[in-house]
Formats: structure tokens, C-alpha cells, sequence
């Protein structure tokens, strides 16, 4: 799942008009403040990742004379923390566990995805279109924004909810946009993507588009040995993991949190049918408490 503009979305915990507030999140960069990220009405007003924020400031400005409720046209400027928000998308990622038991977050320096894998656990929900679907509205309801898509591979994921054409939405609102891409359906939607959906670096892609490659299919006019010649082994592994033709690690996230749950006797007991009430009662502390987190209920 990818939450695109995460830095804002973070930020939307404590600012939730989210229609009427031009929204940036600023960070500095070799001492000159700048905007890390922005909401959409910013983006009306012309404010850009990477622009300088005296610039954003005044392209805010700016924006009053074109919007008419201009009492609620709310200019918030925050700083950036690392921090924080990878902390809030590991807060989001251990509220997902009550899908699935494995929960992962990606960690490249997108930092924008929660990956969940769903292997399984689609007894629990009547189906897997019925488990994405409750995962989906449960985040609409939460007022998250997200693109998803159910692949067989992390790569191929990552790239369909970045790239694809997702038809799927959640009460007719693009607020979410989701997909079920079959295995044998995989290769064929890939080709189609874009080359940056394998994640390469900027100087790379770069590459790639002064040769003429703009999309995955063209990648295959190039043989093994041209493309570890010019780009090194890494674009080919990662073409090979999201096509499905070796294997990816998914490597689960671990949280701390236990839950239990403790009662003592007064005396020795070896009778099963006295312990069964304790044992029941005890577990269903156990299930409220679960519940009350959203840890696998």
C-alpha cells in the first residue's frame, strides 16, 4: 500500500480541514529552508517540492485573491521531522496486523509503503477481495489517502500502486484506488509500466532515457549482458524480482507490545473442568484487549 505524500498526510493528525488549508512541510537543505512536501491545494497555488519556502510563502500569499472564502483558506507551515513520521508509519503498520500477521515497512528512501502480506488469511475475511476491502475502508474512514495493488511479488506491488491504472476505489472516491493483479497476468502489466517503477537511482533512469528506454517492455530488447555492462547487476535482480523470476525476502516488521493476561488461584488445581471458566474467561480479556489495539481481531 502507498501513501503518497506521506510527509502531509502525517501532518493531516493535527490539521484535518484538509480542503481548505495550504499545507507544507518544510526541511532545510544546505541551510536554506525549503518545502519537503505540500498539500493539493498548495500544489493549485504553484508551491513545488524542493522550491525555497520564502518562495512558497509568497506564492501563498498570492493564492488569497483567486480563492474567495478567503477566511478559510488557512496557510500552515511545519517542519519536517524524520522522525515522527516514520514513527506514525510504524504506528500504521502495527495497526494493520489485525489482517495479517505479517507487516512490513519499506525502508528505501521513499519511506511511503506498508506491505502486507495476506497469505492465508483470506479464510478469515470470506476472500482476499473481501479482506482488501475492509483493509481499504478502514483506512478510508481513517481519512488516508492510498494506492494499492495485490501482486504476487513486493516489486511487482510497489510498481502497479505506483504506476498502474488502478479501477478499484472505495465509495467512488479516489481518495482510494486499489487492484488485484493475477500471477498470470503479472508480466504482461508490467511491461507497460514505466522503467522508474524498478526504483533505480535518478542518474540511472537518466541513462535509460538517453538510450530511448522509457518503459519495462523496452528493457527486454537488451540482453543480459548490455544491461550488467552499463548498469551493473543490480537492475537485472530487480527486474528478475519483479517479474516473479527469483524469489524476494519479506522480512516482517516486530513490535515490541506483548499482551497477557495473568490470574492466580488460591490453591493447586488439577481439575480441567475448574480450570476451562478461568482459561475462557481470560481469554476473552485477552480478545478485548486485542481489540482495542487492532492487533489481530
Amino acid at each position: 500500500m502507498w501513501f503518497p505524500n506521506w510527509p502531509i498526510q502525517h501532518l493531516y493528525r493535527d490539521h484535518l480541514q484538509r480542503n481548505h488549508q495550504i499545507l507544507i512541510a518544510s526541511q532545510d537543505y544546505r541551510g536554506i529552508p525549503r518545502v519537503k512536501a505540500c498539500s493539493r491545494r498548495a500544489s493549485d497555488c504553484g508551491i513545488r517540492k524542493g522550491m525555497s519556502l520564502s518562495e512558497a510563502k509568497v506564492l501563498a500569499a498570492a493564492s488569497h485573491p483567486r480563492y474567495p472564502h478567503s477566511e478559510s483558506e488557512t496557510v500552515i507551515i511545519q517542519p519536517h521531522n524524520d522522525h515522527e513520521s516514520h514513527r506514525d508509519l510504524e504506528a500504521l503498520a502495527q495497526w494493520c496486523h489485525q489482517f495479517s500477521p505479517l507487516v512490513s515497512i519499506d525502508l528505501t528512501p521513499f519511506r511511503e509503503c506498508i506491505f502486507v502480506d495476506v497469505t492465508g488469511c483470506q479464510k478469515m475475511f470470506s476472500g482476499i477481495s473481501q479482506l482488501v476491502i475492509k483493509l481499504l475502508t478502514a483506512l478510508y474512514r481513517r481519512r488516508y489517502c492510498v494506492k494499492a495493488a495485490l501482486a504476487p511479488g513486493i516489486s511487482a506491488a510497489w510498481a502497479f500502486a505506483h504506476f498502474d491504472k488502478l479501477p478499484q476505489t472505495i465509495n467512488g472516491s479516489d481518495q482510494i484506488c486499489w487492484d488485484i493483479v493475477p500471477r498470470k497476468e503479472q508480466r504482461y502489466r508490467l511491461r507497460a509500466l514505466p522503467i522508474q517503477a524498478l526504483r533505480l537511482s535518478g542518474k540511472h533512469i537518466q541513462i535509460l532515457n538517453e538510450l530511448g528506454i522509457f518503459r519495462l517492455e523496452q528493457l527486454e530488447s537488451l540482453s543480459r549482458e548490455e544491461l550488467v555492462s552499463h548498469f551493473g547487476s543490480q537492475i537485472l535482480k530487480r527486474w528478475n524480482q519483479m517479474s516473479g523470476t527469483i524469489p524476494e525476502v519479506f522480512v516482517p516488521e516486530t513490535f515490541s507490545t506483548s499482551f497477557q493476561v495473568h490470574k492466580v488461584l488460591d490453591l493447586p488445581v488439577n481439575d480441567l473442568n475448574t480450570l476451562l471458566p478461568v482459561l475462557e474467561s481470560s481469554l476473552e480479556i485477552l480478545i478485548a484487549l486485542l481489540a482495542e489495539y487492532h492487533r489481530g481481531i
